[in-house]
Parts: C-alpha cells; structure tokens; sequence
C-alpha cells in the first residue's frame, strides 16, 4: 500500500453503498460493498473451485472496486 492508499482507506468510516445497474431487469440497486463483491464472486466463479480460490477472487474485487471508487468511479447512461 502506498501512503495514499492507507489515506484513502482511513478516510472510510463505514462500508460504502453502491449502486448498481442490473441489466437483466434494467433497475438500479443500491447495495452495501460486501454484497456487492459477495455476487461478483459468485457469478465469476464455478461450485467446485477451491476456498482459497474464493478468498484470493474476494481480495481481487475488493481491490477493484475500492480503487475504482477512490478514483471517482464512473456513471454511465444508467446513473449507477
């Protein structure tokens, strides 16, 4: 982590709510991080795939996500 990184990080006092576009339904959820990265593992891993597997896919998006909302994060033609 760089110096920034723990900023960014200490600046967070609680889990951050996104909103997501769902494009099987067209609506925009609104979700708290953790059940956000809980369905992205989910829909980008298979059953039988080992737990370490699922730990090291949680960090990944976890990573992801928060530089993608420190770095100001996007909104597309949907608003999410």
């Amino acid at each position: 982590w760089s110096g920034d990184d723990r900023n960014i990080v200490r600046e967070l006092q609680e889990e951050p709510m996104l909103s997501v576009f769902v494009n099987e339904t067209g609506q925009i959820h609104e979700m708290m991080l953790e059940e956000y990265i809980a369905g992205v593992v989910a829909g980008e891993m298979f059953p039988d795939w080992p737990v370490e597997a699922y730990a090291a896919q949680a960090i990944f998006a976890r990573s992801f996500t928060m530089d993608f909302i420190s770095t100001g994060g996007v909104k597309d033609k949907y608003g999410a």
